[in-house]
């Protein structure tokens, strides 16, 4: 990503999971951006944001290899981190956020 320095740039209230890479890589760094409420799962710099505990765990109804499709958290997910500066008022099927939860869905 190439985000360093640059005005307005945001990643916030995410699900970032890599089985074999970084979550997060910022080749030409990250300086004065927004990195937080993400959960992340794989190597590299977390910038100090939370770590999943594995995709199977996680997301059940998903898979690596792109077999399974359903992407509703578990519900012990550890997606109760999301940054209230940046937590949008619907998830992504426009069900209000009755808890500040990182990732698409409501919990």
């Amino acid at each position: 990503m190439f985000w360093n320095e640059r005005e307005g740039m945001d990643l916030a209230n995410n699900a970032l999971y890599s089985r074999e890479g970084n979550a997060l890589l910022f080749t030409n760094g990250s300086e004065g951006e927004t990195i937080s409420g993400n959960v992340l799962l794989g190597f590299g710099n977390k910038h100090g944001n939370p770590v999943g505990r594995s995709l199977e765990l996680d997301l059940p109804g998903l898979a690596w290899d792109a077999s399974a499709h359903e992407d509703k958290p578990a519900p012990e997910a550890p997606f109760d981190r999301a940054d209230l500066r940046h937590l949008l008022p619907a998830d992504i099927d426009g069900t209000p956020h009755p808890l500040p939860v990182s990732g698409a869905f409501a919990l």
